[in-house]
């Protein structure tokens, strides 16, 4: 003698999901929203300016322009010392940076206004 199984309702496979599956489809959510975006562009514009007034505008292009293949790895890998680096030091913006600079558009965006804050401050010191 088999057992049967209750007939299931059409289309309700998919009803129960395990709690792990919930979780990671809310973590890796890509945000392409025009105001995350925004937010975004705000910080990688203070991070410019800090970079161009320490007069590390050369070796920042320099590193950004040969890391920009890899953002997304780059991004990646500062998520996962994330756990670590706020065991250290309160770092309210890492996170932000961490998934801004996963998009090579923005690490191009961030070489643009490294170069523009410094050509600013070439300007104010002539």
């Amino acid at each position: 003698m088999g057992s049967t199984r209750p007939a299931r309702p059409e289309g309700s496979a998919n009803l129960v999901r395990p709690a792990w599956t919930v979780w990671l489809a809310g973590r890796y959510v890509m945000n392409d929203s025009s105001e995350t975006l925004a937010e975004q562009r705000a910080l990688l514009d203070r991070i410019a300016e800090a970079i161009a007034a320490r007069e590390l505008t050369a070796p920042a292009i320099l590193f950004l322009e040969s890391m920009k293949p890899l953002s997304f790895l780059g991004g990646q890998f500062m998520a996962f010392l994330s756990p670590f680096i706020h065991m250290v030091v309160d770092a309210s913006d890492y996170d932000r940076i961490a998934e801004a600079i996963e998009r090579r558009e923005n690490v191009e965006f961030l070489i643009q206004r490294i170069e523009h804050h410094a050509s600013g401050a070439d300007d104010a010191a002539n």
